[in-house]
């Protein structure tokens, strides 16, 4: 049995030249790269800086990824106003951990 016979011609792909694959969902992915402050963060506390990032809007996605090791500190991305996000490092390390200065990356994806 070829190809076509056992997929009927409804399920036939040759590649990516098929009409019936679709990368439509990437538009609503953006990428933002911002420079984050020396911050020190004692146990038990946060530190908050927000970045503009044009198309966040609440619901969105956020992902954030530093080049700074983190010393065991979480951090977290979250839209924080139209047009605006955040990113939160909670320090729950029992000591004072220091994020030296670096680049971020934010990633928003719309829903």
């Amino acid at each position: 049995m070829t190809p076509e016979e056992l997929f009927k011609d409804d399920h036939f792909h040759t590649g990516l030249d098929s009409p019936r694959i679709d990368f439509n969902d990437l538009k609503g992915i953006k990428d933002y790269k911002v420079t984050f402050a020396t911050t020190t963060i004692s146990d038990g506390t946060v530190s908050i800086t927000a970045f503009a990032t044009g198309i966040a809007r609440a619901g969105d996605y956020v992902i954030s990824a530093s080049e700074q090791n983190l010393s065991g500190a979480v951090a977290v991305g979250y839209v924080s106003g139209s047009g605006t996000t955040s990113i939160v490092i909670n320090n729950e390390t029992g000591s004072t951990v220091t994020i030296n200065r670096g680049t971020w990356r934010i990633k928003v994806i719309k829903i």
